[in-house]
């Protein structure tokens, strides 16, 4: 994992804090009025914030990450998405050996397919960042800005999964200045699980737009030091 020091100004960071579906993250102040619905597919719905230069999206029909993955071997079996994404991530193709054991190989082997089906590689997203609370793990994974074409927005994803294997999500982030960007980090530490009273991705996704925004709710801003 590389680390690059933040090119963020504070203003980046200014967050105001949003309450949706049993969930409270943070956005940041200046895309709040931007919020609108995005639908790709019927069960493809999206939660879209943006300004002139930066993209927040959360999945409010999440599909299960695991399913993109190959099949975990007995070794990994238990693990959390998250989990998993940080051995797919922290492990490469130089990483092999000859001395391995059958184990280590069955790993090995799945880390290989799983970065080639998540097309970790092609979009140079080696870099991570985990992050625990009391009812959920999750992780960030972002491309190293500095292996970033300028025409292309640094993208980042953040995976988090309850505690419970009962709830999951993801939430997207781009950048045009393709920096290293403390907002996004921000954002990921400041979400929170704060209801288990939550409507399923069915009884949502069946809402109209104007409907499902009625359910977000923000409050005043808060800088993140």
């Amino acid at each position: 994992m590389r680390k690059v020091d933040s090119q963020s100004t504070a203003a980046d960071c200014e967050l105001s804090t949003c309450t949706f579906n049993g969930l409270s993250f943070g956005v940041p102040t200046s895309m709040i009025g931007s919020a609108r619905i995005g639908r790709f597919s019927p069960t493809n719905v999206w939660l879209i914030f943006e300004d002139s230069t930066r993209r927040m999206q959360i999945n409010i029909a999440p599909p299960d990450l695991r399913h993109a993955m190959a099949r975990e071997p007995f070794e990994l079996q238990g693990r959390s998405t998250p989990q998993l994404l940080e051995i797919a991530i922290s492990t490469a193709s130089e990483d092999f050996s000859f001395n391995m054991s059958k184990s280590e190989l069955r790993i090995h082997d799945w880390v290989m397919e799983t970065r080639g089906l998540l097309n970790l590689d092609a979009q140079n997203m080696d870099r991570y960042s985990r992050i625990s609370q009391r009812d959920f793990d999750a992780i960030l994974v972002s491309a190293d800005p500095a292996s970033i074409d300028a025409n292309r927005r640094l993208r980042s994803i953040f995976v988090w999964e309850s505690t419970d294997r009962r709830r999951f999500g993801t939430i997207w982030f781009g950048d045009s200045r393709n920096v290293d960007v403390g907002w996004i980090d921000a954002v990921a530490e400041s979400m929170s699980i704060v209801s288990e009273d939550q409507l399923t991705t069915s009884e949502l996704v069946a809402f109209s737009d104007a409907e499902i925004l009625a359910r977000l709710h923000s409050t005043e801003h808060k800088t993140r030091k």
